[in-house]
């Protein structure tokens, strides 16, 4: 019987404990995100210095390093999507390896500066390069930082505009 207590608690830390990694997943893929939403904008010295600033212990200099690195390839055209990921996973990397004081206080300036520096339509597609969006019978509606050129639509049934 007691055997059958103490696996239902380890069960019940282990959900608390699975909770609290996927919230720290969401957390960290937000700034993967950020990462690569503030690369090619105003934002990115302020966010390039904070992201360094979370690892410390005297890799700032490596990951600004790094960073400049990234910036340069999405600035090449490479993938958003993968620079976005590998940052995720580099800084959910940093969270497994500090003890927990360490975890919570770097948990804490992550949180600070994901929504500083995160697109208003979070959760939303980010692109580098060109975008083209038509609204056909509708209306279309979206935040750029770049270059835009917009069109109307021409109505059903005329020729020209």
């Amino acid at each position: 019987m007691n055997d059958t207590a103490d696996w239902s608690a380890s069960r019940e830390e282990m959900g608390t404990i699975s909770m609290l990694t996927e919230a720290l997943t969401a957390l960290t893929t937000a700034g993967g995100a950020a990462v690569v939403q503030a690369a090619g904008t105003d934002a990115w010295t302020t966010v390039r210095v904070r992201v360094a600033r979370l690892f410390g212990r005297g890799r700032e200099q490596e990951i600004l390093e790094e960073l400049d690195a990234t910036r340069e390839d999405l600035a090449r055209g490479g993938s958003g999507e993968d620079a976005a990921a590998i940052w995720a996973e580099r800084l959910a990397e940093l969270l497994r390896n500090l003890n927990a004081e360490e975890r919570s206080a770097v948990t804490d300036r992550l949180r600070e500066l994901v929504p500083a520096h995160s697109s208003p339509t979070a959760g939303g597609p980010v692109f580098h390069g060109d975008v083209s969006i038509r609204a056909d019978h509708g209306v279309a509606g979206a935040v750029f930082n770049g270059t835009v050129h917009l069109e109307n639509p021409r109505s059903p049934g005329r020729s020209g505009g």
